[in-house]
């Protein structure tokens, strides 16, 4: 979706088929995967669990036109986004709004369905685009900053020169855009269709694996790239799990069309999604937001508050500070650490906790909680970046708990308060940020944590016996034990394993299973607890030993010896 600006030639290796050879290798390739995702769009709505929303004109984001001189701006309104007998309906309007003449749609999975390799199939219906329509179907690498976290158009229409050759209804065009040794890379390509293609629903296809990546109309073979180049530096973003988008973009660079007096299509233009759906190779990464939903109290930045899990510092997330923060000293409010921060006047400062895609939508009617400690009058904002953008809650006061008075107090923000917040994606959990403060602005940061998420909350389930490094000798008869509770219903059962080899169940507390004439080896055993809404946890493995049985002489007999 993003055009090329900086246009840089990049020598590929191509392969070109015929067209009963490309319907051919598209059948062997999905007869030999299974679907593991899909979207029919049979409900009344949108599915949270799969789709989120972009807003907006994307100036946001600091891309104002989305990063191509676009005229419209995208909202979740029906008008714009909906579903209606079966069918996902994306329509660009003709109407003043949020400073634009457009609107239209942008949805994706970004923070809820993540996939690496295998085939996409889309079944789509595009409007008349002539001229200055731009649907699109296509992806983006969950990690790093464009165009280094790679892009896959994999069905593009509207382009300028199909306006000029008059074949805009009939082209469909796919591209990749990656980073190249630090400078921007693209590579496209297009087919002309022998009939228009909004004249009724076609397949578009992508097949993505470690050696290429094909794009498809109908079996039609209209783009391919080899991405099996081993130079570390060239194409890693296409070896990284990517997200979906479906947007219909109004004018912009590959339209060719700058001002709303330009764009002639019939308006409104409706863009038709009948399904998509997903097919991988067993052992192709695919995340699923919905199976990763956090519950309870979550910990950002405490050590003492009881939560139900917490970040990992160094694992899965980082604190950053981005400009103007220095470290000083101070007694934390809780545990041993504190964040003790000075920013100087003169200029902006901030910092930060990014992390992997969380899924907290639980929290919507929760609150982000924390203690702070100053004295200062600066004015600063608590924030929290997701697939949406950064949002934010400004202090000027004494507000939401704090006060100004050099103690520590709690501060309560409702996450109702934060506009345009999609829980689904979080990426930073925490941010402090203001601009240039009059004075030296010296503030206490600790016990940070998202509270009164919704849901189920999973068991929790931990081995108490054999202890970690038990020696057993062979044959043997281990006795594990586990304890497990429910903090917000009862454990159903718990499932005793070697590896990932199940050994028994026990549907009753005490929680217990002997494993009989062990053989000597070394063997990792766990347990897995799930609960009465079917939620599990599975406790950390307990590593132990089972030797050689000691040699036992029988009386009255003579052991065997070497004679010369």
């Amino acid at each position: 979706m993003r055009l090329n600006k900086l246009s840089r030639t990049i020598s590929l290796k191509m392969r070109s088929y015929g067209f009963i050879l490309c319907g051919l290798l598209m059948m062997q390739t999905i007869s030999s995967q299974t679907l593991v995702w899909q979207d029919e769009f049979n409900s009344s709505t949108l599915d949270p669990a799969n789709w989120g929303y972009d807003f907006g004109d994307g100036c946001h984001k600091g891309v104002c036109g989305w990063g191509n001189s676009e005229l419209e701006f995208y909202t979740s309104r029906t008008e714009n986004v909906r579903i209606e007998n079966g069918e996902l309906i994306i329509e660009a309007r003709r109407e003043d709004f949020g400073g634009k003449p457009f609107t239209s749609g942008r949805i994706k999975t970004e923070g809820r369905v993540h996939f690496q390799y295998g085939t996409l199939e889309a079944r789509i219906r595009i409007p008349n685009l002539a001229n200055g329509l731009w649907p699109a179907l296509w992806l983006l690498g969950e990690t790093g900053g464009w165009p280094a976290n790679g892009e896959i158009d994999i069905a593009e229409w509207g382009h300028a020169d199909a306006i000029a050759a008059g074949v805009v209804n009939r082209r469909v065009g796919g591209a990749c855009h990656w980073d190249y040794n630090g400078s921007y890379a693209m590579y496209g390509d297009h087919v002309d269709y022998p009939q228009n293609l909004n004249d009724g629903y076609h397949i578009y296809k992508l097949t993505w694996d470690n050696q290429f990546i094909r794009c498809f109309v109908d079996n039609v073979e209209y783009y391919a790239i080899d991405i099996s180049n081993p130079e570390a530096s060239y194409m890693t973003e296409f070896h990284i799990p990517h997200y979906i988008i479906l947007n219909l973009a109004v004018g912009g660079q590959y339209t060719g069309i700058y001002d709303a007096a330009g764009i002639t299509a019939p308006l409104p233009g409706r863009m038709y999604i009948d399904y998509i759906r997903l097919y991988q190779n067993s052992g192709d990464p695919i995340y699923f937001a919905k199976d990763h939903a956090a519950t309870g109290n979550y910990g950002i930045f405490t050590e003492t508050t009881s939560v139900t899990d917490k970040l990992d510092y160094g694992v899965d997330a980082n604190m950053y500070i981005w400009n103007n923060l220095a470290t000083t000293s101070g007694a934390p409010y809780e545990g041993s650490e504190t964040w003790a921060l000075s920013a100087a006047p003169g200029t902006w400062f901030g910092m930060g906790v990014a992390t992997d895609y969380k899924n907290m939508s639980n929290f919507y009617e929760g609150d982000l909680k924390f203690h702070m400690q100053t004295s200062s009058s600066a004015v600063f904002s608590v924030g929290v970046e997701t697939g949406h953008g950064t949002t934010y809650v400004q202090f000027s006061g004494n507000s939401h708990g704090m006060v100004r008075d050099g103690n520590w107090h709690e501060v309560t923000i409702p996450f109702s308060e934060f506009i345009n917040l999609d829980l689904w994606s979080v990426r930073q959990m925490f941010i402090i940020t203001g601009d240039a403060p009059a004075g030296t602005f010296n503030f206490n940061v600790d016990n940070v944590y998202y509270s009164g998420g919704g849901g189920n909350q999973p068991p929790v389930v931990s081995i108490t016996s054999p202890s970690n490094g038990a020696t057993y000798s062979a044959p043997a008869n281990i006795t594990i034990n586990a304890n497990a509770s429910d903090p917000d219903g009862s454990v159903t059962s718990v499932a005793f394993y070697n590896g990932g080899s199940l050994l028994g169940t026990d549907n009753s507390s005490p929680y217990s299973y002997t494993w009989t004439n062990v053989s000597e080896g070394n063997y990792s055993i766990a347990a897995r607890a799930t609960d009465n809404s079917g939620a599990t946890t599975t406790s950390s493995a307990v590593n132990i030993t089972v030797e050689a049985g000691a040699v036992k002489t029988i009386p009255g007999t003579i052991e065997a010896e070497d004679y010369d």
